[in-house]
């Protein structure tokens, strides 16, 4: 009987406890939300408060007024084609001759559009290497995808990174490097296409980023992420479908996994917090571990041929130098010039994703306008021509130079269609632009896109006209100094200005030669607007048919 007394107030005790333990986790977890929630209803009233009494209201700057703290301008930005609730408050509340215009965006975030080239001028030669920053970005998301590299990293961080990985980038070798490789890789580009049966329709933009990637690999890490197998298999199946399939490249792969938008990243983006979404989303951990050990690949594959070419004295060809190469090489010499393995893989995946996405925009831009301004497409073949009769050569960056219409069409495109259409700025301190008081943590945005349509700056803006850049006159390079910023300026422009100029006039020439760019049928009627979300693109997606110069000639 004791027993079984026993045995029961152990199977009540089992059971209180069991019961007990379970309260305790959901007290704690109900806790937990509960603070959770508090958290973030108190950030959210911070912000109210500091936006409904920002000084900005009180400055008398033109802007389209309160639109509420919630959404403010975000609804109509989103919905209409880039940057034209800019252009509609710049000719309906406030004019070109005001410095700036200002608004809000989800949050109560404030935001200044800048429209004077000196204040922008003022923001972009502000020092860079030091730390506080006068100005600083918020680089939201892309820290999480690509890690501290030149792009994401401030203050003394980059810096250093810079004064390490400039040099590379302004060497002889990357020049032969682009000038072996690039035509080279272009013709076989062309190729392809030529194998398509005529008529086919095109999705530039897959196919033209296919060829950029293969490009950077090869030139800037001497690894083949072989993009343009997609494109072969597309030419010899011209009964299939007209986009390319997925990439077998596990990097490739991944950066598609991370850049994904869903609904966890969007969030902590728009509260704020964007790092959030790195540790709430898995998909994005799982994205990113892939890419790193994908970049280790390449890193240490670089080392092992640098080790090889040591050992066995092997001199290299002109152009065999990739732009990592030289960067280990850099190392070997000096310590003081080395990036640990973290920095240096992060490097690689900036390099990557900045570099053949904004070398392939700019190419995809360049043909939206041939179709768009169909007028020149003739008068940019005939000088391409003229400098390089003979379709039988690769032409060269030596003989690309020297053809001047199409140089400034090139130019033109940067112009009214630039990769990055905007970048933002912040300050850490209330700062005096053009006698306005600017509280901090305002958010200026830079637009080269709107600055590109600036009438003080430019005659005719909102016409394409390559002749513009045939003037080279110091009063036109004088007004339109700061007015023009498609790599940005100052000390944070951009390191791979130089390398992407070379590799799109090659890529851009080479097809202009070959090709006659006309609209695809599907697509005629079509009113195309233009979006920049990370970068500029038409809508719907460019899609073109071809004809072979050789069969017009």
């Amino acid at each position: 009987m004791g027993k079984l007394l026993f045995l029961g107030d152990c199977i009540d005790f089992t059971i209180t406890s069991n019961i007990s333990l379970t309260g305790m986790v959901l007290s704690l977890i109900f806790q937990a939300t509960l603070a959770f929630w508090g958290s973030i209803s108190v950030y959210l009233l911070y912000r109210y408060v500091k936006w409904w009494f920002s000084p900005l209201w009180q400055q008398g700057i033109p802007g389209p007024g309160r639109r509420g703290f919630w959404l403010g301008e975000f609804g109509r930005i989103r919905k209409e084609p880039f940057m034209q609730p800019h252009f509609g408050w710049i000719n309906t509340i406030g004019s070109w001759d005001e410095p700036m215009i200002h608004y809000s965006i989800m949050f109560g975030r404030h935001s200044l559009i800048i429209l004077d080239r000196n204040i922008i001028r003022e923001i972009l030669i502000a020092p860079y290497g030091k730390t506080p920053l006068k100005y600083h970005k918020i680089v939201g998301n892309v820290s999480n995808i690509l890690g501290w590299g030149l792009v994401t990293a401030e203050g003394e961080q980059w810096m250093r990174h810079r004064q390490i990985i400039q040099p590379a980038f302004f060497t002889q070798a990357l020049k032969d490097a682009l000038s072996t490789h690039v035509p080279s890789m272009t013709a076989e580009f062309i190729e392809q296409w030529k194998k398509a049966p005529q008529g086919r329709e095109i999705d530039i933009a897959s196919h033209i980023a296919s060829l950029t990637l293969d490009i950077i690999g090869r030139v800037a890490f001497s690894h083949e992420f072989r993009a343009l197998d997609s494109i072969e298999e597309w030419a010899e199946d011209p009964q299939g479908e007209n986009n390319l399939g997925e990439s077998k490249d596990r990097f490739v792969q991944a950066m598609a996994t991370v850049l994904k938008p869903n609904f966890v990243t969007i969030i902590s983006i728009l509260l704020g917090t964007p790092a959030l979404g790195k540790y709430f989303n898995p998909s994005v951990r799982q994205g990113r571990r892939a890419m790193d050990q994908e970049v280790d690949k390449i890193i240490r594959n670089a080392k092992d041929q640098l080790e090889k070419s040591s050992e066995n004295g092997h001199k290299e060809k002109k152009g065999d130098k990739s732009l990592l190469t030289l960067l280990l090489e850099a190392t070997k010499r000096d310590s003081k010039l080395s990036l640990n393995n973290t920095e240096l893989n992060d490097e690689v995946k900036t390099f990557i994703f900045a570099g053949h996405e904004t070398t392939a925009t700019w190419c995809k831009m360049a043909i939206y306008a041939l179709i768009q301004h169909p007028e020149f497409q003739e008068k940019v073949y005939q000088d391409i021509a003229k400098h390089a009769p003979s379709s039988q050569l690769l032409l060269d960056l030596e003989v690309v130079d020297k053809m001047e219409y199409f140089n400034a069409f090139m130019q033109e495109v940067l112009r009214m269609y630039p990769p990055v259409g905007a970048i933002a700025r912040y300050s850490d301190e209330t700062i005096t632009l053009a006698g306005k008081e600017i509280p901090p943590n305002t958010r200026m945005i830079l637009s080269t896109y709107v600055l590109g349509r600036h009438p003080k700056y430019w005659d005719d803006p909102n016409d394409f006209k390559p002749e513009r850049w045939l003037d080279k006159s110091e009063e036109f390079s004088a007004r339109i100094r700061f007015a023009f910023f498609p790599f940005s300026a100052g000390g944070r422009n951009c390191i791979g200005q130089r390398f992407a100029t070379m590799e799109a006039k090659l890529i851009m020439a080479e097809l202009i030669r070959s090709f006659v760019f006309n609209l695809a049928p599907s697509l005629k009627g079509t009113k195309f607007e233009l979006s920049n979300l990370i970068v500029m693109r038409p809508k719907p997606d460019l899609k073109v048919v071809i004809k072979s110069r050789d069969k017009v000639r």
